[in-house]
């Protein structure tokens, strides 16, 4: 007599993720999918004619350009490409905080002050290059008792010889203007006032900068 065959084992059930775990996986896969953008490298320019008749600048006037800008073009330098560049221009009441560093080889150039759209407003400037070996720099805004800071130089934003072009303008994060220094003293030397440099070395041209891409606050 045959027996009967012993009885098929249950299937197991599928286990049952938690619905809070799913949830939990799904977050995060959202999360390494999706971040935040790089934002762009700082980039800026700085040309300028600078000397005088006293200034120590071995062949006379000279013009210094870190990346390329004037009031109808900008070709900048970017941060950690072709130069090193710090810069912060944020809203400060009227006006904005502007702090510019740019620098390449031995030159640098440093501004630091309270711009005002439209306006011509004080600043304090420093720069050094490799034709003077020292450093020279202005009073800031307002002027200071010593008889060795210079004068302030001045940031503003004439109209556009092209009208067709874009205008000088300040905003968050962004500057482009013309600046004049008309007197940069070495504040080391022994005779500051007898090695007087100035911007433009002559009447003729202001300087130019132009900035993008820089903190705002």
């Amino acid at each position: 007599m045959a027996t009967d065959a012993p009885p098929a084992p249950p299937r197991p059930r599928p286990l049952a993720r938690p619905r809070g775990a799913l949830a939990a996986l799904a977050a995060l896969a959202a999360l390494a999918g999706c971040s935040d953008p790089v934002p762009p490298p700082a980039q800026g320019a700085v040309s300028f004619d600078f000397g005088g008749s006293s200034c120590p600048v071995a062949t006379g006037p000279q013009e210094l350009k870190l990346g390329t800008v004037s009031a109808q073009a900008r070709t900048p330098l970017v941060d950690g490409e072709t130069g090193n560049i710090e810069c912060t221009i944020a809203p400060s009441g009227g006006g904005f905080r502007v702090n510019l560093q740019i620098g390449s080889g031995g030159d640098g150039f440093n501004l630091d002050g309270l711009v005002v759209p439209g306006q011509a407003t004080e600043v304090l400037v420093s720069l050094r290059t490799d034709q003077t070996r020292a450093t020279y720099q202005s009073a800031p805004a307002g002027g200071c008792p010593q008889n060795n800071c210079g004068q302030p130089c001045r940031v503003s934003f004439p109209a556009s010889p092209d009208p067709a072009a874009p205008t000088f303008s300040v905003g968050a994060g962004r500057i482009w203007a013309a600046f004049e220094c008309p007197v940069l003293l070495d504040p080391g030397s022994n005779d500051p006032q007898g090695a007087a440099c100035s911007i433009p070395a002559a009447t003729g041209q202001p300087g130019y900068l132009y900035f993008e891409n820089c903190d705002e606050g």
